[in-house]
């Protein structure tokens, strides 16, 4: 059993408490399905749509303007491929993708679920084009515009790295989207609960939310599509969640997330205030470890977020030994830990090799206390000194 204190990653949040309460009548007391037309059922129904209003008001969206999904990737998958099938079906009789919109333009900071979502409709015909960020992780703006043509379908632009917590302007590049007539989308898994999103004001078609991040449930996540956008969908069966998603609604985990996601954003500015207080004093406190680099903008970020690079170190060595002493933490995307090659976002940042090889990521968590970092920083002290004697790559 690892010691929660010292857990500093984003994978999953163990559920708040007052969430947990949310969902326990729905296992086992109101266990109606939603697509009934009984008392139970219609009960059951009622309840899902509450919490559908509930997300959708955070986001200054409609009820009907929001689809249930299984996780973010699912959400990430449905919207482009859901825009790109849906364009293609526009197309009499199949033919080539030639004759109308063929272009996805993404940032190259996406999480995988995007980044391998659009790569995959290589194979329906569409050109996948990326876009510039400066070494700082914003989006290049003017190389958005240079690259938008009236060919581009959809922009596909994440809200803030997953990776180093970089937040990007979604109102200037939705502007930008809007004027050229063209879609746009943002993963906003990790930005969702701790950041204001407004999708009017953003300019968003689709938008991806996602609840373990904000100590709701797993399994549960929303795709935002703009009312009147078709999608087609993934799935088909029982046309659920207006004939985007089919399958049996997950109702305790709907209900979960939705009371994660209320009570997130009423904790957003406390936690803030915390999170920041807590990497200032974790920077102050390894500032003298020789070549260690934080990356990435250290103004405009998710204040729970801290990614830094030790020069000298493989980052999988720092996690493995990390471990060793209780500490979870991560060198890449949580979904991909397991790939070693490194991570596309940390090599778009224009970072040096070893630099993105000695890439390690902190979240912290609202449990997170001073003593919990200065723990943190101690054996991060031990470990890389460690590390480098024994590493055949010498720091001068």
């Amino acid at each position: 059993m690892f010691n929660k204190q010292c857990y500093f990653d984003i994978g999953a949040t163990p559920l708040a408490t007052e969430v947990a309460a949310a969902m326990a009548p729905f296992w086992q007391e109101q266990f109606g399905n939603p697509e009934s037309i009984h008392t139970a059922g219609q009960e059951a129904r009622v309840v899902v749509e509450q919490a559908r209003s509930q997300v959708a008001s955070l986001i200054k969206a409609k009820p009907t303007e929001i689809i249930f999904t299984s996780g973010a990737t699912e959400s990430d998958n449905l919207a482009l491929k859901g825009v790109a099938w849906q364009q293609l079906s526009l197309i009499k009789q199949c033919l080539a993708v030639r004759d109308g919109k063929n272009e996805l333009l993404i940032s190259p900071i996406e999480h995988p679920a995007v980044r391998e979502a659009a790569e995959s409709l290589r194979n329906f015909g569409f050109q996948v084009i990326y876009l510039q960020v400066d070494n700082q992780g914003h989006l290049d703006l003017q190389d958005l515009q240079n690259k938008i043509s009236p060919r581009t379908l959809l922009v596909s632009v994440i809200a803030a790295s997953n990776q180093f917590g970089v937040i990007q302007d979604l109102e200037a590049i939705g502007r930008i989207c809007t004027q050229a007539q063209v879609l746009f989308h943002t993963d906003a898994s990790v930005y969702f609960g701790l950041e204001k999103l407004d999708v009017q004001k953003m300019h968003l078609d689709l938008a991806t939310l996602s609840s373990p991040k904000i100590y709701g449930p797993k399994g549960i996540a929303a795709l935002y599509k703009r009312e009147n956008l078709k999608l087609m969908p993934l799935f088909h069966g029982g046309g659920q969640e207006n004939g985007c998603r089919s399958g049996t609604h997950n109702v305790p985990a709907i209900v979960g997330f939705a009371a994660a996601a209320t009570r997130a954003y009423k904790l957003a500015a406390a936690n803030a205030q915390h999170y920041r207080k807590l990497s200032r004093h974790f920077i102050n406190l390894i500032k003298d470890i020789p070549a260690v680099q934080i990356n990435g903008d250290q103004a405009d970020r998710l204040p729970n977020n801290l990614h830094l690079s030790v020069l000298g170190v493989e980052g999988e060595s720092l996690v493995l030994a990390l471990n060793e002493f209780g500490i979870c933490a991560s060198s890449g995307s949580a979904c991909s830990s397991r790939k070693l090659q490194a991570d596309p976002a940390l090599k778009a940042l224009h970072l040096v090799p070893e630099a993105v090889h000695g890439s390690l990521r902190f979240f912290w968590h609202e449990w997170t206390t001073l003593a919990d970092v200065e723990y943190l920083a101690d054996k991060l002290h031990l470990i890389i000194e460690r590390l480098r004697a024994v590493s055949a790559c010498k720091i001068s």
